[in-house]
């Protein structure tokens, strides 16, 4: 298969599921690294691979409220993509090392792949609606599911020809569930396992607002729900995102969820910036308005780095480090407005 230019790599992500539906597979981008000759042989004779299905170690995502089990032998890597505004989430597993970045590959016989793809259904109405019509003759963790064959024609290396692979797609919470199983041979009792551990759990959404209004971040967007229904969305800053990986290797962190205005609803700060180091870790913040039901950005609370609350003084602290030491800044809310103490500074 013809090697795909970084560059198109967004364009092709875009088209994905387009391409799934007229051509009844996921494309795959060829991986460079190859299994050990003792499975390939295996393979090519179509004698099932040894796997370990008894030793499995389990992936769960709290936020969308899934999880499963994959052999420990094997890799696995979450990857969110924020090249597009489908915001679509990956999760690889594979019994073979690839590289940060791949996503579709045209697979080694020996080569098995585990590809999970979760986007928004609010982006992808029209791809469930193609989905939906399939025959439901899957069960995913409780929920009914289509399972149907897929076929990917390939032009080099010990996986040219056609291959064969399987496709899962299910629906829950709003949510749009693919999986992408390739190539089965040898590697359908992995498969069956990995399906079999396959659950769906509460997601553990981030209370802010009203009772009933949740947030959830994917992507480079955060979405503000009532219920099942998005009310408003907010677009996160994609520098913000990458610096904050970089230095927590977290992006659960680039939200937080605290009244900040004492009016017994929850407001959003959300990440902005890294200075020092990685030291200072700025917020903006955002203020629910309980008329409006929407988090309102507030000037005044711009940038503040590692926060702290007082809802007993009704006062927020805002403390950076500034050359050998700390300052902080204090914002002491008066009922209607914030008004700004003086610095203090730090003792060097």
């Amino acid at each position: 298969m013809k090697n795909l230019k970084k560059g198109f790599i967004p364009l092709v992500l875009l088209i994905i599921a387009v391409a799934a539906i007229g051509g009844g597979s996921y494309y795959y981008k060829k991986s460079k690294n190859k299994a050990s000759d003792q499975n390939k042989r295996a393979v090519a004779n179509n004698v099932a691979v040894s796997v370990d299905t008894v030793n499995l170690k389990t992936y769960t995502n709290q936020k969308l409220g899934f999880e499963f089990k994959y052999p420990t032998v094997w890799k696995l890597k979450e990857k969110i993509d924020n090249s597009n505004k489908e915001q679509i989430l990956n999760v690889y597993a594979s019994n073979t090392e690839f590289r940060d970045g791949q996503y579709y590959w045209a697979l080694d016989p020996a080569q098995a792949l585990f590809m999970l793809t979760i986007v928004p259904m609010d982006d992808v109405k029209g791809i469930y609606n193609s989905r939906k019509n399939f025959e439901k003759n899957f069960n995913l963790g409780g929920i009914v599911a289509t399972k149907r064959k897929t076929y990917e024609l390939t032009d080099g290396g010990p996986g040219s020809g056609v291959q064969t692979g399987v496709e899962i797609s299910a629906y829950k919470n709003n949510y749009l569930y693919i999986i992408s199983l390739g190539p089965p041979a040898g590697f359908t009792e992995t498969f069956d396992k990995i399906l079999s551990t396959f659950k769906f759990t509460k997601p553990v959404t981030t209370s802010a607002g009203k009772s009933d209004i949740t947030t959830s971040v994917l992507g480079n967007t955060l979405s503000v729900r009532k219920g099942e229904k998005v009310v408003q969305t907010i677009a996160l800053s994609q520098d913000a995102i990458s610096a904050l990986g970089v230095v927590t290797g977290n992006v659960d962190k680039f939200i937080t969820n605290q009244d900040v205005n004492f009016d017994g609803h929850n407001d959003v700060g959300i990440f902005s910036g890294i200075g020092y180091g990685g030291v200072n870790i700025f917020y903006d913040y955002y203020l629910f308005n309980p008329k409006t039901e929407q988090f309102e950005k507030n000037s005044i609370l711009m940038g503040l780095s590692n926060t702290q609350v007082d809802a007993q003084n009704k006062t927020i602290t805002s403390t950076y480090k500034s050359g050998p030491g700390y300052d902080s800044q204090t914002y002491k809310f008066d009922g209607s407005g914030y008004i700004k103490l003086p610095v203090v500074p730090a003792v060097r």
